[in-house]
């Protein structure tokens, strides 16, 4: 995750503690999208104000989350290079 655009860069333990917030939510969310920050922050081994001090509300939280997924996305779809893959044969019957 960087920082924003005119903002200083985060210090790398921080961005580490961005990273396993990050992580933890995905795996938390993926099985109780109802999920609290704070059961967030335990399952990142964080305390909940370290979660509120990286991410303002659960919102900016799971912008941030939905940031990291589609660069996963784009990533895998550009790894897999299907512009130049060939076209897939569909089945009869």
């Amino acid at each position: 995750m960087s920082a924003a655009a005119g903002s200083r860069p985060l210090r790398a333990d921080a961005e580490r503690s961005t990273a396993r917030i990050l992580a933890a939510a995905e795996e938390v969310l993926a099985v109780d999208a109802n999920a609290t920050l704070e059961r967030i922050a335990e399952a990142a081994g964080l305390a909940r104000a370290t979660v509120h001090r990286r991410f303002s509300s659960r919102k900016a939280l799971l912008e941030a989350l939905t940031g990291v997924l589609n660069e996963r996305y784009v990533c895998g779809l550009e790894q897999a290079r299907v512009a130049t893959a060939p076209p897939s044969r569909r089945c009869t019957g």
